[in-house]
């Protein structure tokens, strides 16, 4: 007796998969990187803007107190000069954590007093941003570097000295060189954090992508164990995962009817040779 089978049609193409080479655990580990690698960029980004933010208000309020103690001492004490040159000369260097240069001109520009030693340090006048008008809202300045490395956060803002309504110009520069290294050290330590989280990610990704394929290859031993002498063998769902569950029953089944058809020919051919 001669069995004939006959295709239907010739058998579609598959189309390859550039990742076709890939085993399940490499692109689960791959995937689960990727995303820790964008979880973590995104916490730490907002560590950073966080640590940013605090330490630019905390400058630009440190700015904002002393330009109005300046306006208030001009405006209110025109004639007491010892008053303001005390700000200006003294309190500028007495603070040991907080520590700037202030400047006072008239408005032709002539310098009337400043922080000792401010000309040395502040080479350029260029370096301040246009003063703010006296109604102007007091903002963030602009950072400046010194040729020593120091860094600046320099403004300048107008004020009126008393009824005569004659005009002052402040020039603050305050020192933010150790917030601006904080910075640059956190910057460091962030990336070093991620080059680390990434790296651990990818061995616990591996980790956790071969603990759940280990049923799977249970599953695959099951099936090696199986021959065409050896039908009765059953893969029999036991605690697999739900998706495997469904899997070992189908594949169960199907050799429940192979077995069953091999019975059936084994009992025909010897009918059929009689």
């Amino acid at each position: 007796m001669r069995l004939n089978f006959q295709a239907n049609g010739p058998a579609p193409k598959v189309k390859a998969d550039p990742a076709g080479t890939w085993s399940i655990s490499k692109r689960l580990t791959v995937l689960y990187t990727l995303s820790a690698f964008a979880v973590l960029s995104l916490a730490l980004a907002f560590l950073y803007w966080e640590v940013s933010t605090d330490l630019h208000d905390q400058e630009d309020q440190t700015v904002v107190d002393e330009i109005t103690t300046l306006r208030v001492i001009i405006s209110e004490h025109p004639n007491e000069e010892e008053q303001l040159k005390v700000e200006v000369e003294v309190e500028s260097t007495a603070r040991p954590f907080t520590k700037y240069y202030a400047r006072i001109l008239d408005e032709a520009g002539k310098v009337l007093m400043e922080t000792p030693g401010m000309s040395g340090v502040i080479t350029s006048p260029t370096v301040f941003p246009p003063p703010l008008k006296v109604s102007d809202y007091l903002r963030h300045g602009t950072k400046w570097q010194a040729a020593d490395g120091r860094t600046y956060l320099c403004t300048a803002a107008r004020a009126k000295r008393g009824s005569g309504q004659r005009i002052r110009v402040i020039q603050l520069a305050l020192e933010v060189t150790q917030q601006e290294e904080m910075l640059s050290r956190y910057r460091q330590w962030l990336a070093v954090v991620l080059g680390l989280g990434v790296i651990v990610s990818a061995a616990v990704g591996s980790g956790i992508a071969w603990r759940g394929l280990r049923p799977l290859e249970a599953i695959t031993e099951a099936a090696q164990r199986i021959t065409a002498t050896q039908l009765n063998e059953r893969i029999s769902p036991r605690a697999w995962p739900e998706e495997l569950t469904t899997l070992a029953t189908e594949i169960d089944t199907m050799l429940a009817r192979l077995e069953d058809t091999f019975n059936r020919l084994s009992q025909f051919s010897p009918d059929f040779a009689h």
